[in-house]
């Protein structure tokens, strides 16, 4: 079954192409996604302040870097490159598709369910339903049991969909008993190519969305982010520094988080 709280640091940046199996950039190994409905993950990931990139998911249900988490979950400091994709291609073996957490699972007891922070997404996400987002897709369990929360995150990659409504943060999304989205900012130019855009969550009860929104490409990746109440500052609010940060040369000018040692 598997050690399902075990908790990881990612130490550098990783490419998942997976050249020893034969894989390469035009054709990455495809990733099964960490995490399952049986073996839900518990664990704290950390990516301090590092990326993964070619990562390639395709799954016929939950769809993911983790396909279900839940219980405790923490996953912080951690960026998904442009070179990454996730593809539902089905719903037999669940619902729910997103770049980090294809479905959030309640047990019901635990306080916090789910923890993600100062994480940024550029990968693209393709859904069958309205379950669908950047940082969680879906949401089962029993609603009002312990709480979800994203802050300080923020997402440029597509977010598309074969029916429903999906969301930018989130597909379906509940806060439970606390928690929330909080300084969480969408790409809007990027994120859809539908009139209107998206909303942070698609659907979902007891949601609270505070200081997040959809922004201009130009005021995510050029100077307009430095500046007085920018992306950059509202990246930072809470934090207790500029973890947050941005150079025209990297991340094609879009921000990365620094810090290694950020406590939850």
């Amino acid at each position: 079954a598997g050690e399902t709280s075990l908790c990881a640091d990612l130490l550098m940046d990783i490419n998942l192409t997976g050249e020893r199996y034969k894989g390469s950039i035009d054709n990455p190994i495809r990733w099964k996604p960490i995490g399952t409905a049986t073996n839900v993950y518990k664990g704290w990931f950390n990516g301090k302040g590092n990326a993964i990139g070619y990562m390639k998911v395709e799954e016929d249900g939950y769809a993911g870097l983790f396909g279900c988490a839940g219980g405790g979950a923490v996953i912080k400091g951690l960026g998904l490159y442009t070179t990454c994709s996730v593809t539902a291609s089905g719903t037999a073996g669940g619902d729910g598709a997103a770049a980090f957490v294809g479905t959030v699972k309640s047990d019901g007891v635990t306080e916090k369910q789910i923890t993600i922070q100062n994480c940024y997404n550029r990968a693209s996400v393709t859904g069958k339903t309205g379950m669908t987002g950047a940082f969680i897709g879906n949401y089962e369990g029993t609603a009002g049991s312990g709480t979800q929360q994203i802050t300080n995150c923020y997402t440029t990659g597509r977010i598309t969909t074969s029916s429903g409504t999906p969301g930018a943060i989130a597909g379906v999304f509940t806060n439970g008993s606390g928690g929330g989205i909080k300084y969480c900012y969408w790409d809007e130019e990027t994120s859809s190519s539908g009139a209107g855009g998206l909303q942070a969550v698609g659907s979902g009860t007891n949601v609270t969305v505070e200081d997040s929104q959809g922004l201009s490409t130009s005021d995510m990746n050029t100077a307009a982010a430095d500046a007085t109440g920018g992306l950059i500052e509202n990246l930072n609010k809470n934090l207790g520094g500029g973890e947050w940060q941005r150079n025209a040369k990297r991340n094609d000018g879009y921000p990365i988080f620094t810090s290694r040692n950020i406590d939850l």
